[in-house]
């Protein structure tokens, strides 16, 4: 199974992914920034912040519950979600 090694989040609110497969892809995550959680990612300085973590994408976001705690969200990558810009297969 691939996983996730790089990220390097850009200002128009894509994910540049690097793969172990030797994938080098394009996330549009503009789609998802109306949803629940992820709505707070809309904030430019948050969603710079995304990074690797369990072999996927992860950013730092505040709990929509009463308790207000910082959490972690992944991005819900789907297959045909990506552009590719380098394959290295």
């Amino acid at each position: 199974m691939e996983s996730v090694t790089r990220v390097v989040p850009r200002e128009n609110f894509s994910l540049e992914l690097w793969f172990s497969t030797g994938d080098h892809r394009l996330f549009d995550a503009r789609p998802y920034l109306n949803r629940g959680v992820f709505t707070q990612l809309q904030d430019i300085k948050l969603f710079k912040q995304a990074f690797v973590a369990m072999d996927t994408v992860c950013c730092r976001v505040i709990s929509i519950l009463p308790l207000k705690r910082s959490m972690i969200v992944l991005f819900p990558f789907e297959i045909g979600a990506f552009h590719s810009i380098w394959s290295g297969r």
